[in-house]
């Protein structure tokens, strides 16, 4: 999703293994200004450190319809 609101390729420049030591570490991409309400609700959510605390497909869903 990130990249659809940057169109940019996220962790440019970044090699494989300091794209996954930053992501275990909780770095995330900052999101946009301009990104709307809901998208930040789903960045935040798809995120989270605990898959389980991730929202589903049909949550997504819901918020974008």
């Amino acid at each position: 999703m990130i990249e659809i609101l940057t169109r940019k390729h996220p962790w440019a420049g970044f090699t494989l293994a300091d794209t996954m030591s930053s992501v275990v570490r909780g770095e995330r991409h900052p999101i946009p200004p301009n990104c709307p309400p809901e998208f930040v609700i789903i960045l935040n959510h798809c995120w989270n450190f605990q898959p389980s605390q991730r929202m589903e497909f049909t949550e997504i869903y819901s918020l974008l319809e």
